[in-house]
């Protein structure tokens, strides 16, 4: 059985400062490289493509020692983690772009935890968004809110963060990139 701590683990301990080492790892490629502009993020959102982060969190687990064995894109589920008993969760992963504590991608969160988690609870959902670092906590107050109408509150999230760099107008600025995870179980409403 998927528990909280294992989220934790898979979030905090894991998959977390696996994406950090790796945002690293690309900002300095990406900054030491005279064919990429100095615009925009210079990390890991420099990709726009989710099954990157996918390779790297599944990477990143099978070189732990976490308690489950995962699988990528099984039955089209973006993660199948099995325990040693033969039970299976599954977990999505979805990109949340924020702009002042707003959001777009919204509504295909929503619709991976009614149609793509409500049969398989518990399941798991991962998030990954930049914002400005001042921007954190109105941004995961606002996530919360925004799935609230499906059980989900803030404290429910396990979050790992890390400082990432953009450019604008030839400007480096810090911001905050960041990996929220939650549960989804049969208590909440995903109908």
């Amino acid at each position: 059985m998927f528990k909280r701590e294992d989220l934790h683990r898979l979030v905090v301990e894991i998959a977390g400062p696996a994406l950090e080492r790796e945002d690293e790892q690309v900002r300095r490629a990406l900054e030491s490289n005279s064919l990429y502009p100095r615009e925009g993020y210079m990390g890991l959102y420099w990709n726009d493509n989710e099954r990157d982060y996918q390779f790297l969190i599944w990477k990143a687990l099978v070189n732990s020692n976490f308690p489950f064995r995962v699988e990528l894109e099984k039955d089209k589920r973006d993660f199948t983690l099995f325990d040693p008993t033969g039970g299976a969760v599954i977990g999505e992963l979805k990109r949340w772009y924020t702009s002042g504590g707003q959001g777009q991608n919204l509504d295909g969160i929503k619709n991976d935890i009614r149609e793509r988690l409500k049969e398989f609870c518990p399941g798991f959902m991962l998030i990954t968004t930049v914002h400005d670092a001042g921007q954190a906590k109105a941004n995961f107050d606002f996530l919360a809110k925004e799935l609230g109408d499906l059980g989900m509150k803030r404290e429910d999230f396990e979050i790992y963060t890390f400082p990432t760099i953009r450019f604008q107008a030839n400007n480096r600025k810090t911001f905050q990139f960041a990996l929220i995870g939650f549960i989804v179980t049969e208590g909440r409403s995903v109908s």
